[in-house]
This record gives C-alpha cells, sequence and structure tokens, in this order.
C-alpha cells in the first residue's frame, strides 16, 4: 500500500509539473485537489512527498530540473529571501518582517503574510521552477533554492506546512516534512549559517544608512515597496498608506527599525517613496515606473546623514544604478564619493538580467539603454520644475557660487556629465533648467538664459601660463572687457570666458572660467580663480558664440 501511495503521489507530483510546463492551469489544479484530498482524508501522509523531493534533489526522477544554483554567491541569501517575502500576499496593508539573531549562527526570519499554499510549497521545494505568477517577480524561482545550498539547513513554518533541509556535502535532504501541520499565523524561516558569517550579516541590517551591505541594502528595500502592487490574493487594490517595516533584533533586542512610507506633503507635490531608521526620515527617492523599468531618483537627503549616506548611494551596485549599466566615465568609486555626486538607480525587468542577477546580460545592454533613454526624456519633462539653478552670494567675498535648489537636479546633471550614453538628452534637459538670480522670486527659464548668453573659450592653453596667472589675465579678464563692448547694448546679458590649459608632456589638464551676470545695473562674478570647487552646472552649454555674435552684426 505504502509503494502504491509512493508511486500515486509522485505520478501526481510529476503531471502538476508536467502541466505548469504546458501552462495548463486546468490539470495543475486537478493534480493539486487530488493530493488535498489524500492528505486531508488521511489516505497518505507528508512522507511520499519527502521521498519524492529527496529522489529530486539526488537527481533521481525525470522531472528533475538542473540544480544550477551552487555557484550562487552566499551574499544572495538575504537578498533571496526577502524577493519571496515581498512577493508574498498580505491581508494587512502594513508590512511587518522581523530578523532576530539567535545562538549558533541561527537567524529567524518572520512575517505576516497570508501564509503558503500547498501550491506554493510545491515551487519552493522544486527545482529550477517559479509560480509562474508574472506579477510578482521572483516568487520561488531558483534563486531561493541558492538559499538552501548555502546554508548549513533550513526550517519553514507557513499556514498547515512545516519543513527542515539540510545541505549535506552539497546535495540537499528534507529532513522533515509536515503538509497538514497545525496551523501557524504568518510565516516563519530559520536558517543557520557559520557564526562569522551571522555577524557579518547582522552587520549589515544595522548599518543600512552607513554603507552599502553585500547581502542587503537600502535602495533594494524602496524598489521592492514599489514593486508590491498587490495586497490580498484576490487582487485588491494597492493601499497608499501601505507600509513596509523591517525590525533588526539580537536575542529579541532591538538593533534597528527601518520603515520605508509613501509620502506625499501635498496634494499637488510629487508622491516620494520615504525611508525612515528608527523612527527619524532619512532620505526619499521620486520614483517613475515604465514598462517594467522602475526609477529611484534621489530628492531629499537627511542633513545629518548626508555625508554618510552619499557613500552608500555611490557604491557600486549590479543592476541598480547607471554607474555600472551606462558606462560612466569615471570609473571610481572614490571619484564620485570626492565630489558628492548624486546617484540614478534603475530596477530593470528580470528578463534583462542574468541568470544569477549580477549585472545586465550583455545582448541587452542597447535595448536597456535605449529604454533609460526614453523614460529619461519623459522624467526631464515632467520634473523640470525642480531644474532651478540659484545664483547666491559667497561668504566673505564680493562673488557668488551656483547651487540647485532641489537634489534631483544633480541626479540628472551628474548623469548626463558622465555618461558616454546619453544620446540628445544633454539639450533636452538643459532646454529645461532655470537660473533663479539674487533678489528674484521666480526663475529665468533656460530659453531665456540662453537668449542672452555669451561666451568665449581658448583651447590648449599651456599649464606654465595657467599656474603664473597670466592665462587667466588674457584670456579671461582681458576677453570679458572686449565682451562687455560686443553686448553693450544689451540691458541684460551673461558673459562668460574660459579657457582649457593642458600640460603637454604629463597630459595633466583643467579649465577655468569666469561668468558674469549683468541685470538691473547689476553685475555679479562667478569664478573658478583659486577656488576649483566652483561648479557651474555646464551653464553655458547652450549659450552663443562671441564670435558668431560679431561675425552676425
Amino acid at each position: 500500500m505504502e509503494a502504491f501511495r509512493n508511486e500515486e503521489i509522485a505520478g501526481l507530483l510529476g503531471d502538476f509539473y508536467q502541466a505548469h510546463a504546458n501552462e495548463n492551469r486546468e490539470v495543475m489544479e486537478q493534480s493539486l485537489m487530488k493530493m488535498q484530498n489524500l492528505l486531508y482524508t488521511g489516505e497518505a501522509d507528508s512522507t511520499p512527498f519527502k521521498d519524492y523531493f529527496n529522489s529530486v534533489f539526488g537527481g533521481r526522477t525525470p522531472y528533475n530540473a538542473s540544480l544550477s544554483v551552487s555557484d550562487y554567491p552566499k551574499e544572495s541569501i538575504i537578498r533571496e529571501l526577502l524577493q519571496n517575502t515581498f512577493g508574498c500576499y498580505y491581508s494587512d496593508p502594513d508590512i511587518k518582517v522581523l530578523f532576530n539573531f539567535e545562538q549558533d549562527g541561527e537567524v529567524r526570519l518572520t512575517y505576516n503574510e497570508d501564509g503558503f499554499t500547498l501550491e506554493q510549497i510545491l515551487y519552493y521545494l522544486s527545482i529550477g521552477r517559479s509560480d509562474g505568477d508574472k506579477s510578482r517577480e521572483g516568487r520561488f524561482g531558483v534563486g531561493s533554492k541558492s538559499v538552501f545550498m548555502n546554508v548549513e539547513w533550513l526550517k519553514l513554518r507557513s499556514n498547515n506546512f512545516n519543513f527542515r533541509i539540510v545541505n549535506d556535502a552539497g546535495i540537499l535532504k528534507i529532513r522533515e516534512l509536515n503538509l497538514t501541520a497545525p496551523v501557524f499565523k504568518g510565516t516563519e524561516i530559520v536558517f543557520k549559517v557559520s557564526e562569522e558569517e551571522q555577524a557579518k550579516i547582522k552587520e549589515n541590517l544595522v548599518n543600512l544608512t552607513i554603507h552599502k551591505g553585500e547581502y542587503i541594502n537600502l535602495v533594494e528595500f524602496c524598489f521592492a515597496f514599489i514593486r508590491k502592487k498587490q495586497l490580498g490574493r484576490f487582487g485588491e487594490a494597492e493601499n497608499p498608506n501601505r507600509t513596509f517595516n523591517v525590525a533588526v533584533m539580537d536575542m529579541g533586542k532591538p538593533l534597528a527599525v527601518y520603515k520605508v512610507i509613501r509620502y506625499q506633503k501635498t496634494p499637488d507635490d510629487d508622491p516620494t517613496v520615504r525611508f525612515l531608521q528608527n523612527g527619524k526620515s532619512v532620505i526619499e527617492f521620486i520614483w517613475h515606473e515604465n514598462e517594467g523599468f522602475v526609477y529611484l531618483i534621489p530628492f531629499a537627503v537627511s542633513s545629518a546623514k548626508r555625508d554618510t549616506l552619499v557613500k552608500v548611494l555611490l557604491d557600486k551596485y549590479n543592476y541598480f544604478s547607471t554607474y555600472e549599466l551606462t558606462g560612466l566615465i569615471k570609473s571610481t568609486g572614490e571619484d564620485f564619493i570626492k565630489e558628492k555626486l548624486s546617484a540614478f538607480f534603475i530596477s530593470v525587468p528580470n528578463s534583462y538580467i542574468t541568470t544569477h542577477r549580477t549585472g545586465i546580460r550583455h545582448e541587452c545592454e542597447e535595448e536597456v539603454s535605449e529604454a533609460i533613454n526614453r523614460d529619461l526624456k519623459y522624467m526631464i519633462e515632467k520634473y523640470s520644475r525642480y531644474f532651478v539653478i540659484e545664483l547666491l552670494p559667497r561668504t566673505n567675498s564680493d562673488k557668488y557660487y551656483m547651487r540647485p535648489k532641489h537634489y534631483v537636479f544633480e541626479f540628472f546633471s551628474n548623469y548626463l556629465s558622465t555618461s558616454v550614453m546619453v544620446g540628445d538628452l544633454r539639450s533636452v534637459f538643459h532646454n529645461s533648467i532655470s537660473l533663479l538670480l539674487p533678489g528674484k522670486s521666480e526663475a529665468m527659464p533656460y530659453s531665456e538664459v540662453k537668449e542672452i548668453g555669451f561666451f568665449s573659450l581658448t583651447d590648449h592653453v599651456s599649464k606654465q601660463e595657467h599656474e603664473n596667472g597670466s592665462a587667466f589675465t588674457e584670456y579671461i579678464e582681458d576677453e570679458l572687457v572686449k565682451m562687455r563692448k560686443d553686448v553693450s547694448d544689451m540691458p541684460e546679458n551673461i558673459i562668460m570666458a574660459s579657457y582649457n590649459w593642458i600640460d603637454e608632456e604629463t597630459e595633466e589638464e583643467g579649465r577655468e572660467f569666469c561668468y558674469n551676470f549683468n541685470f538691473d545695473g547689476n553685475t555679479y562674478v562667478l569664478d573658478s580663480e583659486k577656488n576649483p570647487a566652483i561648479k557651474d552646472f555646464d551653464l553655458s552649454f547652450g549659450f552663443r558664440s562671441i564670435v558668431s555674435l560679431k561675425l552676425g552684426r
């Protein structure tokens, strides 16, 4: 009788997986119903199921898919577990996730989802299969099996199901399986790693706002929040007040609490994704979604956390940041951190990502870049009201400097100045900029700025001329005197003189510039002399050459 039941269960499981491969939902449900009836009538227990999956893990069934997860890095453990967590159904709009670090390298993860179904358990324990729900990327796919291969053992409890699976020298074995257990509300996963690795995971989770960890980062939490469109099993509409909460504990003692929310100060404001740590706002992102591409644009950063967060945001990411995806000219993280450039984050559809989720597939790079350029054009138009540069007086000086009024500006500006795949986005962006002059309440649109803007540029100036100051005198100060005469018939104007210097022997090079903003009888001077940190945000991009003005006249 036992052999018959084993054979019957194996046949039903085979039918279920084959029907899944053939996208035959009717046969899948028939097989599920038969298995559930056998379990809940007591005609079969969980043993045949355990035997079947142990045979699968041992490669002894015709339904075995390739176990291609052994080369997944151990750092994928938390990311993959949370990927499944994010893909669950929740009746409660407040999603609660708890990590508790316990003795002997054990980590306990609990979350308040509705709980597993038998169908989902079958996917979770299968190899190389997912539940096929395209609205929930990554649910029970190969990635979850990679967790089994990177821990000593893992236990799960959810609804009427529990199991314990061990990694026996690279062979997965189910030691315990109960498909008719007493009900456990929510889901609990306990896994064991070395105490050294446990300490690394804990440190990562506690310091999300200090550095980008190897196991998980705050950007991934925010992306997960955005992608969570459906709360309940039956397609309930998204709750705008939904929250995502993660608590980190050590032997029951709280270490850190994170919250991700949708924030909107007024109905007219753009909604943002706000990340909080221990009840305090840390960073906000504007987000945009189109055809599976999700963008996070840094919008506001806590002043108290600015220095550390810059390093977090500018670290190298796999497939979320343009840093890697679009081939930035500045290739080191040190350059970015030194200049405090803002980062650009993209979550792309899984179809473009390598099997082990380590980056964009090479053959997809062009298509992905085209999609990004398409979406950026739209976003530049949508968010142009944030592209305001204000001219402000420098402390203890009669000169001025420029500063973006919004952090969002830095994202676009730095992307366009460092990426090699910009296309025509540079001109689109600059035409969306506006300039706020001292004492003015309204910014001047760039269409007006460039009509009164003129530049003079001298190339190939020697380093010696640059260092002894003669270049600044001749190519900037003297040139500005000439330019003022050329625009003397214009009551308001912006003139800019600059030169590029180079050391022919070492190929060291640099740039110096000076702007004169002439408005209402006042002249506001902004220059780079003795202050290389002064930025002009490429304001002169659309200016006319002073030579062309002379020729035109």
